[in-house]
């Protein structure tokens, strides 16, 4: 079964939010030549305005972006969106932090993560 315009636009919405400027491009290309296989094309117009609906729509709601060093469970990921409220939640990994989970949220960050742990302790060593 073909995907509607507004699946389309909200998977590119969500994965803007994580991709780099290489990685947009790359999925962009990707969709066009998936539009075209399977001679989708007049989709492109569709795409594009519920995309830009998406976007207006997202600047009046808060994000939330929540780092973790691997992936969360879908339990995980409730029990944060029950701790920060309702707002637009953008999950993604970084491997560099080893463990933990970094949640920022308009300008507060909030840090747990071994890192953190291990620079704290060595301020107190060297105090």
């Amino acid at each position: 079964m073909p995907y509607s315009a507004l699946q389309y636009a909200t998977a590119l919405f969500e994965l803007e939010q994580t991709q780099t400027k290489e990685q947009k491009e790359q999925t962009l290309q990707t969709l066009l030549k998936h539009l075209t296989h399977t001679q989708q094309q007049g989709l492109l117009q569709d795409i594009i305005e519920k995309l830009e609906n998406l976007k207006k729509q997202s600047q009046h709601q808060q994000t939330v972006y929540v780092t973790t060093a691997q992936q969360i469970a879908d339990n995980e990921k409730q029990r944060i969106q029950e701790m920060f409220g309702e707002a637009r939640y953008v999950f993604k990994e970084d491997p560099d932090l080893i463990t933990g989970i970094v949640i920022q949220k308009q300008n507060t960050v909030f840090y747990n993560t071994l890192k953190t742990t291990i620079n704290g302790l060595k301020k107190q060593l060297h105090t």
